[in-house]
């Protein structure tokens, strides 16, 4: 009974463990994908900037 109890439980964080995994995961890809578009962005006004002494 009680093995079955902690079982449970251990199987409850695990799924916790994994929810948290998939989110650092999600927020990781997020903010890489953010970053890679900010740092275009940038690239590019920079190039336009540098076109625009030229």
């Amino acid at each position: 009974m009680s093995y079955t109890i902690n079982s449970n439980r251990l199987t409850i964080l695990n799924i916790r463990q994994l929810h948290r995994l998939i989110f650092y995961v999600r927020a990781n890809k997020l903010s890489i994908m953010f970053s890679s578009i900010w740092t275009i962005g940038t690239v590019s006004n920079r190039r336009r900037e540098v076109l625009s002494i030229l």
